[in-house]
This record gives C-alpha cells, structure tokens and sequence, in this order.
C-alpha cells in the first residue's frame, strides 16, 4: 500500500485534533448545562424553603390570634 502524502497526514491529522476539540465543547456543555440545572433547582427549594416558613409564620399568627380570642371569652 502506497504511504498517503503530507498533504493528507496534515489533513487527517487536523481532523482528528478538530474532532477532539469538538468533543471536549461537547463536554462541557453537558456539564455547563448540568450546573444551570442544578443551579435552577437550588433556587427552587429556597423558594420553597422560605415559602414554608412564611406558611408556618402566618400559621402560627392565626394560631395565637385564635388562642387570644379564646382566652378574652
């Protein structure tokens, strides 16, 4: 078999850089699109979080005011 010329040593060897380099965007674009994930999940449970403590807040306010009316009976 005939040794392929530089000219296509040169070219396939920048293929196969071009397909690694490809390869690693890809990467990290998976993991970038991870972290944005988890990033919207955090934010979700703070939400969530201070939601509940705003419930058990308001809870507990209702709680004491019905307390109070009971006691001026």
């Amino acid at each position: 078999m005939a040794k392929p010329s530089k000219k296509m040593q040169n070219l396939q060897k920048h293929c196969k850089k071009s397909e690694s380099n490809l390869k690693k965007k890809q990467s990290h674009a998976k993991i970038l699109k991870k972290m944005k994930n988890f990033a919207k999940q955090a934010k979700l449970l703070q939400n969530c979080k201070k939601v509940a403590k705003n419930w058990q807040k308001s809870r507990l306010e209702n709680l004491t005011v019905k307390f109070n009316n009971l006691l001026e009976v």
